[in-house]
């Protein structure tokens, strides 16, 4: 009886510790890795895209007494760098808004010359090839201050909600105004668009009565189909993103998130967060969306429609804008600060990476690298140190957009009291974090994609760089290594547990128990 007792309850202990593991993905691999702080003038970053594919973001900033002209600044992704920035004209003083077309090569900013100004809003169109002003569009009376933008780049439309509360749409192909639809009163402070099935969605605010409503419009009569109404009380409408594959939209309000059916436009409920607002992001194949909440960024999983968990980005204003490389696993959140700064979050466990593993000879037999990556690996060679001769992996990346690989290296294939360095076409360093288990380090890069050459170098006898450095960073891309560990020794304990029990049980047929 003693035995079957004890038995039940180290079995819900390691059944439950199994199911605590395998939901630490979720949180753990969400956190901040990098901040960058743009130039003195560069404030409040309140608009921004990306061209993933070309490895590039661009951040809108703002005057908000009107007295300068904002800046366009360019952050290269690969190594999260300030790339360059374009001084906008007078009176385009506040960015307020932008959407891009990589494929057609421009990227279009809403601007006004001041907060709460009544007069005409500007849309410019930037070159991003050269990244070069390439015109820009005044919109009619009325129509100022634009709040939001969508772009429909199949149908070759772009779409912004302005202060007045009219949608203007506009054509891309030559860059002129279309029309206007009058949404209401209110303020459209977010929009998201679904192009497959034809649809937008505004959040509105409405400063008369504290009222928050939602509104679609058809794309292809530029119509409102219908609005709904979110409740009362808050202010503002901060962001929104849409998850267009399962069907449900989601609005940021202040202190909570307000889920949306599409199909037939109904309100699902809300998920209090807490006062405040900022820039959000949604990452529908993992299934996640990310809320920023003044110096917070919470992390909401999809399924359930619950927060997972948050983390404060540490830096002393909320974000103004937020766009998101899914592919690379980055979301980028721009300060409403003065200078704006840049926080790069890593979003989760890397299940896109794909493993290649590797076994080689080393003196001490053989060892197994593995090279887990969203780029195509070919070429792995390994040489091994001797004496003062540094040892090297190398391998060759190839595809398109942000490159990221997270290498495996065997303890056995480094020299102790060694350093790891890395270095791209033998010409070019690249700054690795690295962490560690009992077996092996964990060399983790990202790089700009086309075709490259990689190199690991293993330096016998220099002062170790294998330090705790980025090991949190890092910790999301091993869960795979430590949850087999980690189940492993789970089904051990059970396997003990189970022979325990057979070997205090009677045997009829033999004396002395078999195990098999």
């Amino acid at each position: 009886m003693l035995v079957s007792i004890s038995t039940r309850a180290l079995l819900v202990l390691a059944l439950t510790l199994t199911a605590a593991f395998l939901a630490l993905p979720e949180g753990k691999g969400f956190l901040r890795v990098g901040a960058l702080t743009l130039n003195a003038g560069e404030n409040r970053l309140s608009s921004a895209v990306i061209d993933s594919a070309a490895g590039f973001a661009y951040f809108g900033t703002s005057d908000l007494t009107g007295a300068n002209p904002a800046l366009i600044v360019k952050i290269r992704l690969s190594d999260f760098t300030r790339f360059g920035a374009m001084k906008l004209d007078t009176g385009e003083n506040i960015v307020s808004s932008a959407v891009i077309d990589p494929a057609g090569g421009y990227a279009y900013f809403g601007t006004t010359d001041s907060q709460g100004s009544s007069n005409p809003a500007i849309i410019v169109r930037i070159r991003l090839s050269d990244f070069t002003r390439a015109g820009s569009l005044t919109l009619s009376d009325f129509e100022s201050y634009s709040r939001s933008a969508l772009i429909d780049t199949d149908s070759g439309f772009a779409y912004f909600g302005t202060n007045y509360g009219y949608l203007v749409k506009i054509r891309l192909s030559d860059f002129s105004r279309v029309g206007a639809l009058y949404l209401s009163e209110a303020y459209p402070d977010a929009a998201v668009i679904d192009t497959a099935a034809g649809f937008a969605y505004f959040n509105m605010y409405s400063g008369t009565n504290n009222g928050l409503s939602a509104v679609k419009v058809s794309l292809s009569s530029f119509t409102i189909v219908d609005t709904i109404s979110l409740g009362t009380g808050g202010c503002c409408d901060f962001s929104a993103v849409i998850d267009a594959s399962a069907g449900f939209a989601y609005f940021d309000e202040t202190g909570s998130v307000v889920k949306v059916r599409l199909f037939d436009f109904t309100y699902l409920g809300v998920l209090f967060l807490q006062p405040g607002g900022g820039a959000a992001v949604i990452d529908p194949p993992a299934g996640f969306a990310y809320f920023g909440r003044l110096s917070d960024i919470v992390k909401i999983r999809l399924a359930d429609f619950t927060e997972v968990t948050r983390f404060t980005h540490l830096e002393t204003e909320s974000s103004a804008s937020a766009v998101i490389d899914s592919a690379g696993g980055f979301a980028y959140f721009g300060t409403d600060s003065t200078p704006g700064s840049i926080v790069k979050v890593a979003l989760g466990p890397y299940s896109r990476l794909v493993s290649n593993p590797t076994t080689m000879n080393v003196p001490s037999g053989k060892v197994t690298f593995d090279v887990r990556s969203n780029s195509t690996i070919s070429e792995f060679q390994y040489s091994y140190y001797y004496g003062q001769t540094p040892g090297e992996i190398r391998f060759m990346v190839s595809g398109e957009g942000i490159g990221v690989a997270n290498v495996t290296v065997p303890k056995s294939a480094v020299p102790r009291g060694g350093a790891i360095t890395v270095s791209i076409d033998r010409n070019v360093t690249l700054t690795p974090q690295i962490i560690e288990d009992p077996n092996n380090y964990y060399v983790y890069i990202s790089y700009h994609l086309s075709t490259h050459s990689v190199q690991i170098h293993l330096t016998p006898g220099a002062a170790s760089s294998l330090s705790p450095t980025g090991i949190i960073s890092l910790v999301r891309r091993n869960l795979p290594l430590l949850g087999g560990a980690i189940l492993v020794a789970l089904a051990l304990v059970i396997g003990g547990i189970i022979v325990a029990v057979r070997i205090r049980r009677p045997r009829v047929h033999s004396p002395t128990p078999v195990i098999h």
